[in-house]
């Protein structure tokens, strides 16, 4: 990010982010214990997505290129099939106005409504990749496995017992029995 926005990283942090070094900062606990800590690597920046959002917008809107129209409704795209060349927006008054880009981002989520703008102008629907997360993982993965269906509740763990025995009942799957 540093290197698209020089300062954003001390921006953020003078506007409430928190620095936590990796690995130094991070503590984790696995079936033999905590891991020890190393000296810091690296680092992330830790805040809410408001705040990493205002932020950003301040700085982007800060360049001398960039132009933030505030009380728009987007309407759709402009240009063709071969390429898109602004979009075409709703101002407050209630008229319209194409704006000129040569870059166009949509950044509006999941409710976008991209694919129709695209498929007005002609454009080609893109090839869709699907992935079935439900599948065995591969060969030479970590060994993420789903958890087996005859355990009602989400604490039991072969290499925890103590977490097993607080429920008398019911006990622990071996690992060969739960897919371990």
């Amino acid at each position: 990010m540093e290197e698209l926005l020089p300062g954003v990283t001390a921006a953020w942090l003078a506007a409430g982010a928190r620095r936590i070094p990796l690995p130094t900062g991070f503590v984790s606990l696995t079936a033999q214990g905590w891991l020890r800590r190393w000296p810091e690597m690296e680092f992330m920046i830790s805040c809410s997505r408001d705040l990493l959002d205002s932020v950003l917008r301040d700085r982007v809107a800060a360049m001398d290129r960039v132009t933030v129209v505030d009380g728009t409704e987007l309407l759709g795209l402009e240009g063709d099939a071969s390429r898109v060349t602004g979009v075409r927006v709703r101002m407050r008054d209630g008229g319209q106005r194409v704006l000129p880009a040569d870059l166009v981002v949509d950044a509006s989520g999941r409710g976008s409504r991209s694919t129709l703008w695209l498929d007005a102008l002609g454009v080609a629907p893109a090839r869709l990749d699907e992935v079935d997360s439900d599948s065995p993982t591969p060969a030479g993965s970590s060994g993420h496995r789903r958890a087996p269906r005859t355990i009602p509740w989400s604490v039991c763990s072969p290499t925890r017992r103590s977490l097993c025995r607080a429920a008398p009942r019911r006990s622990c799957p071996s690992r060969a029995d739960a897919g371990w």
